[in-house]
């Protein structure tokens, strides 16, 4: 009996994961886009963080309000991929003001709960 059940969850399972990848390969495939641009982003921290290394904790601050708006960017635009909508270029440089702080709240508790070990 056990036995059967345990055959039933991994079917069901694996039908789970199946109708996900068939779901993430169709929204990949309208927006593959959003390759483009989360690249674009990446080696926008990767330049920024070049350029502000010299500032110390200034640069430090910088780069994180940098690293968090981008970040809040691409909250967005999965937002706008799992409600199924074609990203178009001017959704890329949309920026939302609610969830950059929504996200910035949640990196400046996340700053404080790490700071003791930091030293």
């Amino acid at each position: 009996m056990k036995e059967n059940q345990f055959l039933l969850f991994l079917k069901a399972t694996g039908q789970t994961y199946l109708r996900c990848a068939a779901k993430a390969t169709q929204g990949l495939r309208r927006n593959w886009t959003l390759i483009i641009a989360a690249l674009a982003a990446y080696l926008l921290v990767i330049l920024a963080s070049k350029l502000l290394a010299p500032w110390g904790f200034a640069g430090g601050i910088m780069l994180g309000l940098i690293s968090i708006m981008l970040l809040s960017m691409y909250f967005g635009w999965i937002v706008e991929t799992v409600q199924g909508r074609r990203l178009s270029w001017q959704d890329f440089v949309r920026f939302e003001m609610g969830l950059f702080s929504d996200t910035l709240s949640v990196a400046f508790l996340l700053f404080i709960i790490t700071w003791p070990f930091q030293i």
